[in-house]
């Protein structure tokens, strides 16, 4: 008969960086040192004729970190298809030391993709690094100048594709009230419907719901 072996689990005990779920850990500044992704405190999202652009949240100074997150590869997708958020080696950003050839598309996290592009007229450099992972970069967002809260950010880039590749994203997807109301209702109805197939009442799916939003 094989042994069995039970696991313990010992709090604050082995590499304490594991214990990620600790509140007093997701709430330190710790934790806000050790994130890949970071932009919330200095950018926001605005519309600007129809199109979303990111904005300075609050006074930037020259030199100073606005973005950083990761940049993930994604095969497959044709070169000659215009697409805004979708960021390619060459054109949008260099790496020197890497065998992917250009063009090679990629999608970052954050909100870089909603930066607007220009080869002169810039008020952010990116910088891209050694690969993370598979298929997978980091990348810095740092102001050239002083940028004041509520200005445009403008990423340098090599090959200026901004006006091609922008979408009016802010008039094709805006949702109104109603609109939210709706879905929201359509939601609600088919989880009811989903719980009912396999078995969970309204009035338990119901407390399920309430419990889960509480947290």
């Amino acid at each position: 008969m094989p042994c069995v072996t039970p696991l313990v689990h010992i709090p604050n005990a082995g590499d304490v960086q594991k214990h990620t779920f600790s509140t007093d850990y997701i709430d330190s500044d710790a934790r806000k040192e050790d994130a890949k992704v970071k932009y919330e405190d200095t950018v926001t999202i605005a519309a600007d004729n129809g199109h979303h652009v990111a904005v300075a949240k609050r006074d930037i100074k020259k030199g100073e970190l606005i973005e950083q997150g990761i940049m993930r590869l994604c095969e497959g997708l044709d070169a000659s298809v215009s697409n805004p958020f979708v960021l390619r080696l060459g054109s949008d950003f260099q790496l020197t030391g890497t065998k992917r050839p250009c063009g090679c598309p990629f999608l970052a996290s954050g909100v870089l993709m909603f930066y607007r592009m220009s080869t002169d007229a810039y008020n952010v450099q990116l910088s891209v690094r050694a690969p993370v992972g598979k298929g997978s970069y980091e990348f810095s967002a740092v102001a050239t100048q002083d940028i004041a809260a509520g200005t445009q950010l403008v990423r340098e880039v090599i090959q200026d594709l901004d006006e091609e590749r922008r979408v009016r994203c802010a008039d094709a997807y805006n949702m109104s009230d109603t609109t939210v109301d709706k879905f929201l209702a359509f939601r609600k109805e088919l989880d009811e419907s989903l719980a009912a197939g396999v078995g969970i009442s309204r009035m338990n799916c119901t407390r399920t719901l309430s419990a889960s939003t509480r947290g």
